[in-house]
């Protein structure tokens, strides 16, 4: 069987992606997450123009459970530590960042880091 990578600021430069994330539903497998602007194109997770809470009601719609991975450009130990940061915010909607409390996000954590880098 099947499915659909979706490519959250690819979509964003055409459309928009929670739109997207429900019309495809379970047909989607893997998501890779980006941000994407008119200004400043593909860029930090969080600095476009994706409307990441539509995102997450489209996910939590969809009752996604599968793959997210940051396609992003990465570095060293703070980089990684930022981009964890950023997907717990805008993907998960995690205050500041930091690990979802008391709550499953339901998502694989293609995108955690080890311990040592203060992953979940």
């Amino acid at each position: 069987m099947g499915g659909l990578l979706f490519h959250i600021g690819n979509h964003q430069k055409f459309g928009k992606p929670a739109e997207w994330i429900r019309q495809l539903g379970k047909r989607i497998v893997k998501l890779d997450v980006e941000d994407w602007g008119v200004e400043k194109a593909f860029c930090k997770i969080g600095e476009g123009d994706v409307d990441w809470s539509a995102v997450r009601a489209a996910r939590a719609g969809i009752r996604y459970t599968g793959w997210a991975t940051a396609e992003v450009a990465g570095g060293g130990r703070d980089r990684c530590a930022e981009i964890l940061a950023n997907m717990r915010k805008h993907l998960l909607g995690a205050r500041g960042g930091a690990r979802p409390a008391g709550r499953s996000h339901g998502l694989r954590q293609m995108f955690a880091l080890p311990r040592w880098l203060g992953g979940w």
